[in-house]
Formats: structure tokens, sequence, C-alpha cells
């Protein structure tokens, strides 16, 4: 069995809430570990032929960010994560460590696409309100299921709740006064 055959989306990118992520193995010889919730940030991620399929299948008229869109996890969908992370966004690194404050000249209060009335078009959909409804609905209930039990459960279980690191290499680098 391939590599590709054993995942759909492998993130690379650190994003910019708390990942939970199951416990640890490999893909193709790198450390990766399972998402099980939405996670920001589509900045660095590789995608399978399986994958790639199966987004195909799932657009619509209508839909998510492209963050919602990729990193939503659901039963059919296989999500890693690449763990300690590649890569990551100026606007979560800053977050992430002020050590890396340095990296922007002035600091990022929003993207591009809220920012460039070019790129935010008002027109576009966001889908019907039952399936808006239906997002948030989905999300109240998790986020009461994880309160409730489901962090040390995880935990209990190997895996692991929190902002993803970022490999050492990465940090170095970025860290230099070059």
């Amino acid at each position: 069995m391939s590599s590709s055959n054993k995942f759909d989306v492998v993130k690379l990118d650190i994003g910019g809430i708390h990942a939970k992520c199951g416990e640890y193995s490999e893909i193709a010889g790198l450390p990766v570990r399972k998402l099980l919730n939405r996670v920001d940030s589509a900045s660095g991620y590789i995608l399978s032929m399986h994958g790639a399929k199966e987004l195909l299948k799932r657009s619509t008229q209508y839909g998510d960010t492209l963050d919602d869109f990729i990193f939503t996890p659901s039963k059919d969908w296989r999500m890693y994560q690449l763990f300690p992370a590649a890569v990551a966004q100026v606007i979560y690194l800053t977050k992430f460590n002020d050590k890396f404050s340095h990296l922007t000249e002035q600091k990022v209060v929003e993207s591009e696409r809220e920012e460039d009335p070019e790129i935010n078009q008002k027109n576009l959909s966001r889908g019907p309100i039952w399936f808006r409804i239906r997002k948030e609905f989905v999300r109240m209930v998790n986020k009461l299921i994880w309160k409730l039990y489901g962090k040390n459960k995880l935990i209990s279980l190997g895996g692991y709740y929190g902002l993803v690191p970022i490999n050492r290499n990465f940090e170095t680098r970025l860290s230099k006064d070059e």
C-alpha cells in the first residue's frame, strides 16, 4: 500500500487554535497525528489523489472557507497533522510566540479577503440558512461534548490537545537576525 492510500490530506502548518489530535503515527516516515477537530489555516498541506477526488465530490454551489472545507473532520475523511509542523502563516506564527514578532513590520489585523472589496464580494453565497444553522448547531454540540468528557478521554488514549508545535529547525532559522 502506498503512503498516499493512507491519507486524504496532511496539514503541514500550524493553525490559530488548539488542535485535537489522535495518537502518534507515521506516513512515509513522517511523524503525524490524526486531526480530530476543524482547524484554521490552509497555508500548507498535501492532498492525495483520493482526497482531491473526494473534495470534488463534496464541492457545491455554496460552501465554507477553504479552511473549513478541507479541515473539517468526518468519518470518511482521513485528515492528519504533521507533528511538529513545518510551516506557518506569519499571522499565526506571531500569535504562537512573541520572539517571531520581528517578522512583520506591522501587525496583521485581518486577511486580504476581508480588506479587499475585489476579493470579498458581498454577493458570494454562503449557503442556504439551513446549511449555516446546521453548521453552527454541530459546532455547539461538539463543544459541549468536549467540555464534558472529551479532552480527558483523548489524552488518556495517547492523543494531544494544544497548539501544534513547530519543528525546531524552523524556529531556529526564523529567530536569527539575518
